[in-house]
């Protein structure tokens, strides 16, 4: 015998809905899909953050950014490695407009942590001034240094930011003597491992 609650129709659980919570369950399939405006119209939905690599085609040994996750309010800029070998010690320094974006954090990316390591890697990233991020990341031993493939690269970091106000500007390495640390690779061996890093390697983001 079918019980008398397994029985009821959708209606008639909803006409019994004593909350609010209830209430909102029994709503109509898509009714909270998107925002609804004064008139009940749906809101446009937003147009994210974009990043456009100024590097369009890295060859062996570029250092560059390109985009990653991007939403409304937050976007990320991730700093790729490509066609490199011996990748054990990493450093560089960025610049980023503070007039459209706010530095948020990191998150590791997947080249230092081939393997996987038996020593977790370092990851640091301290923004000494606004606009100025001083990156590096080290593998450990006895884990050995890896190395990046050419086709597509492989990401070092990714960092996050949010949006401050719209317009477009660029992220990219600091060169020469204003940079406070020596954009530079280093092997297991302490040796530096010849990558460009600039000019031309950042990225533009227009924050719409």
């Amino acid at each position: 015998m079918t019980s008398r609650s397994s029985s009821w129709s959708s209606a008639t659980r909803c006409r019994a809905a004593r909350s609010l919570a209830a209430a909102l369950l029994c709503a109509a399939p898509g009714a909270f899909a998107g925002a609804v405006g004064p008139a009940g119209q749906t809101a446009s939905p937003c147009t994210p953050i974009s990043v456009t690599p100024l590097l369009a085609a890295p060859a062996a040994g570029d250092v560059s950014l390109r985009g990653g996750a991007a939403a409304c309010d937050t976007i990320e800029v991730e700093v790729a490695a490509h066609g490199l070998t011996g990748i054990f010690t990493v450093a560089f320094d960025l610049a980023y407009p503070t007039g459209i974006l706010r530095y948020e954090g990191y998150a590791q990316g997947t080249l230092l942590m081939r393997g996987p390591p038996r020593q977790a890697p370092l990851f640091l990233v301290r923004e000494p001034a606004p606009g100025t991020l001083q990156v590096s990341m080290t593998r450990f031993f006895p884990d050995p240094p890896v190395a990046a493939p050419v086709e597509g690269g492989e990401g070092l970091i990714r960092l996050r930011f949010r949006r401050v106000a719209a317009g477009r500007a660029g992220v990219d390495f600091v060169p020469g003597a204003a940079s406070a640390i020596a954009e530079k690779i280093v092997d297991a061996d302490g040796h530096v491992v010849a990558a460009r890093f600039s000019p031309g390697h950042g990225a533009a983001v227009m924050v719409p």
